[in-house]
């Protein structure tokens, strides 16, 4: 995988929570896993009604898509 130029790793927020994913389509540009000592643990593809549930504290990233546009629905569960 790439580095997730398009929306390099990141952390949404830096309480406690939950980060939810709902891929609405297939594409690629695969959502990138990181656990807490910053270690690329998995890659997601984007499969449509996939649903993506980690804890919002670790860091993630997202490839940029290059064959289909990525639609997702993202929500954060505190």
């Amino acid at each position: 995988p790439t580095t997730g130029a398009e929306y390099p790793k990141h952390r949404d927020h830096e309480h406690d929570h939950l980060l939810l994913i709902f891929y609405l389509n297939d594409s690629d540009g695969d959502t990138l896993i990181y656990d807490h000592d910053d270690n690329l643990v998995t890659c997601v593809s984007p499969k449509r009604g996939r649903i993506l549930l980690v804890d919002g504290k670790v860091q993630h990233a997202v490839n940029p898509p290059t064959q289909k546009e990525r639609l997702v629905l993202i929500t954060t569960i505190a």
